[in-house]
């Protein structure tokens, strides 16, 4: 996963961000760089995060910016689809060249959708990005600002976490102050404002840390990784290159993940590259009681380029067996 250019976004969206709260459809001037910043987005030109050299996930601040700020300076229009009526804020994605879009599927402008693309009846929010080659299944939910890489196979009822728009006007007033890209109810633990670095400092790109709670980062599914039928990857978790999780799994940004082989207690959040995962429980004694409290379990580990046919792959996961 590659492709982020954190400066070709202008400062004037640090400006904008900073006072946000004063901006309306009426500002014709600011809605003019945030629209700007979104067609990159749609285009693939830009990406709200990608992998680092140092395979950390970095999040384009700018970029997330850009995103939370359509919904304050774009407003409510009717649109027509055939028969189907839309009133929103943000207008369906027309640029889908190269792209298979199966009757039902919806994608909003702002969604990058690469070459290659299959679209069965889905949804994909403002901010994604699906790489080229990746099937985004039926019933699939890919969320604002989830990146998903090339040749990814999501598998039925997937969904993707995105992040909330919580400055979204029409979001109901007790989301506000939750948590944002730089809220200072709740700042990331090595980010104070104004510092280098931090969101005040104007900063294009942020780390984790940076961005706060976890479910502001968006989910990251890497390139060539299958997600089985109804599997949840949330805001803030990460599934690696050439993973394959079970249908029904649950990935959290905070989720526990073990090595079934070995016991250890990998990073949470994060599915190793080329394993294969499972959804899972360990027993915790604590005050009230007795629980069984969820984890992913990596049940084995895959040569690097090699994805298991589906007798194999059916042994590991029913008896962590090839």
């Amino acid at each position: 996963m590659t492709g982020t250019d954190a400066g070709s976004l202008p400062a004037a969206l640090d400006d904008l961000w900073h006072r946000r709260r004063e901006l309306s459809p009426a500002d014709t001037a600011a809605r003019g760089v945030v629209v700007n910043a979104i067609d990159m987005l749609d285009s693939g030109r830009v990406r709200v995060a990608e992998i680092s050299a140092a395979g950390e996930v970095v999040v384009n601040a700018r970029a997330r910016r850009a995103v939370l700020l359509a919904f304050r300076v774009l407003g409510m229009a009717r649109s027509q689809v055939g028969d189907f009526h839309h009133h929103d804020r943000v207008p369906l994605k027309t640029s889908v060249d190269g792209v298979r879009v199966v009757p039902g599927a919806i994608a909003r402008w702002g969604a990058h959708l690469a070459p290659g693309v299959v679209l069965m009846p889905s949804f994909v929010d403002i901010g994604a990005h699906v790489g080229t080659g990746s099937m985004v299944g039926t019933w699939v939910s890919v969320g604002s600002c989830a990146q998903i890489g090339g040749n990814v196979r999501l598998a039925a009822g997937v969904t993707v976490g995105g992040v909330d728009h919580l400055d979204d006007p029409d979001a109901p007033d007790d989301l506000d102050g939750l948590g944002g890209v730089d809220d200072p109810a709740r700042p990331g633990p090595s980010a104070s404002p104004g510092s280098p670095g931090s969101p005040d400092a104007g900063s294009p790109d942020m780390g984790p840390a940076d961005m706060g709670p976890a479910d502001t980062v968006p989910a990251v599914v890497e390139d060539d990784a299958l997600i089985g039928d109804r599997a949840v990857v949330a805001a803030g978790a990460r599934v690696g290159r050439g993973a394959v999780v079970a249908a029904g799994t649950i990935l959290s940004g905070v989720t526990p993940v073990v090595d079934a082989r070995t016991g250890e207690e990998l990073a949470p959040g994060r599915i190793p590259d080329w394993c294969v995962a499972t959804g899972g429980s360990r027993h915790r004694d604590l005050p009230g009681g007795a629980f069984d409290l969820p984890c992913v379990v990596v049940l084995d580990r895959l040569e690097p380029g090699r994805r298991p046919g589906r007798a194999e792959l059916g042994g590991i996961l029913h008896g962590g067996r090839r």
